[in-house]
């Protein structure tokens, strides 16, 4: 597992050796040494939560673009699927 100085530099050195890359936007306490650290579980699924909003509104957008059907029902799924995943027990071992 990555310590926080190896993930700050992995993050700022793809910004900058991936042309694809305009910017990079950082909040929390990785952005500002005096905030609260906000690590652990809660954050991680809600960080997990927007980055998937993030892409089914990039996707939507992408796919009637280029007249494509965006897949609802398979977003539906996936999203169910996480929520399920997400209410498990910390300690479970099986998904099912």
């Amino acid at each position: 597992m990555r310590n926080e100085q190896e993930m700050l530099e992995l993050i700022v050195n793809t910004a900058k050796n991936d042309a694809r890359i305009r910017a990079v936007i950082m909040n929390g306490s990785r952005a500002n040494p005096n905030a609260p650290s906000d690590a652990g579980y809660e954050n991680t699924w809600n960080s997990l939560e927007t980055i998937c909003n993030l892409f089914r509104q990039t996707a939507v957008v992408v796919a009637d673009h280029f007249g494509f059907d965006y897949l609802y029902n398979d977003d539906k799924r996936v999203s169910a699927h996480l929520k399920y995943v997400r209410l498990l027990p910390r300690d479970a071992l099986e998904m099912y």
